[in-house]
């Protein structure tokens, strides 16, 4: 018998070559539909997860926005009709009030049993690339002739927004602004804008002022 290498030529012709190996077509079909049903399952559920992470995060950041707005309305409640100490000898300025700005005289807590007068101004400021409302609290005191300054940076009240919005009322309007000499405004509303995956979320409080 004629040899072809090492295998007879007679087994190449009855086809039984042993190491002869592979998949067949419906093998290969049948992986490539698990395949095909593993990647769509694995696709839904990756859908699905960022589904879930973008609610979690929505309802986070609205709280955050419903706490800042309540402390601020908790903040300005206790707003006083007292000259703010950086204004000029001759004007008599109570209450500075802007769009996405405030500066008065509050009673705030200092410890346990005790109150405190004290200048508060509310502001947005620029870190990072992010806007995040802030604030200062300085005590009522003049040293030589100056007012002492706030100790420390600005505290945080909430980091990451769009802006805030305060209207002020003195009667039945609204409007974006309030500064006149001896006169606080009546009532405060403050609105606060978030943006997260795109969609826009706020907050807003109204402070009636005593």
């Amino acid at each position: 018998m004629f040899l072809v290498g090492k295998q007879p030529i007679s087994d190449k012709l009855n086809g039984s070559d042993e190491t002869d190996s592979g998949f067949t077509l419906v093998e290969m079909l049948v992986a490539l539909a698990v395949l095909a049903i593993m990647g769509a399952l694995m696709a839904s559920f990756l859908s699905q997860l960022r589904t879930v992470n973008r609610f979690e995060a929505e309802i986070a950041k609205q709280t955050e926005l419903e706490a800042a707005a309540s402390y601020l309305q908790r903040l300005f409640t206790s707003v006083r009709p007292i000259k703010l100490l950086n204004a000029e000898p001759d004007t008599n300025p109570l209450f500075d009030g802007q769009k996405t700005s405030v500066e008065t005289a509050i009673v705030t807590r200092q410890g346990i049993y005790s109150l405190g007068l004290r200048d508060v101004k509310v502001f947005l400021q620029e870190s990072s690339g992010k806007t995040n409302l802030v604030h200062t609290l300085a005590p009522r005191r003049v040293v030589n002739g100056k007012p002492v300054p706030p100790a420390g940076p600005p505290i945080p009240i909430i980091d990451d927004i769009d802006t805030i919005q305060f209207e002020y009322s003195s009667g039945s309007s609204w409007s974006d602004s309030f500064s006149k000499d001896g006169e606080i405004p009546s009532a405060m509303r403050i609105t606060i804008r978030a943006t997260v995956d795109k969609r826009v979320l706020s907050a807003t409080a109204i402070t009636q002022i005593n």
